[in-house]
């Protein structure tokens, strides 16, 4: 659970606030880029939740981070909004690299994705010669 004592200073004044014991994982700038930034070695709120969406994408954030480093100055529903996990994600195919004569080119598969299906996916590499 975040401490409002050891808050850093960055944040921007209101509800979330980010303190010190975060490891600048990401994970809120996932779920909630418009209240989270990255500030050297930390998150930390650039922007308060303007609306019912915001604040939701923000409350995500909250459960969601691996070091509880991210708190609220008042209390908020987080009960109804833990059961947007786990959330669904689409499977996204991209073309890694590509020969300068189009010789050889890597296909890749998102590692480590649930689905929403409930299948895992692994890391395959298709070579095209």
């Amino acid at each position: 659970m975040a401490d409002f004592k050891k808050r850093i200073s960055e944040n921007l004044d209101g509800l979330f606030f980010v303190d010190d014991t975060c490891i600048d994982c990401d994970t809120c700038r996932q779920l909630a880029p418009e209240t989270f930034a990255e500030s050297g070695d930390y998150a930390i709120v650039t922007r308060q939740p303007e609306n019912e969406i915001e604040l939701r994408k923000a409350t995500r954030a909250l459960l969601a981070c691996p070091t509880g480093s991210i708190g609220t100055t008042e209390k908020i529903d987080t009960l109804s909004i833990m059961d947007d996990f786990p959330m669904p994600i689409t499977m996204i195919f991209f073309i890694t690299a590509l020969h300068q004569n189009i010789r050889l080119a890597h296909q890749v598969i998102l590692s480590g994705i649930r689905m929403e299906i409930g299948w895992w996916i692994r890391l395959n590499t298709c070579h095209i010669s």
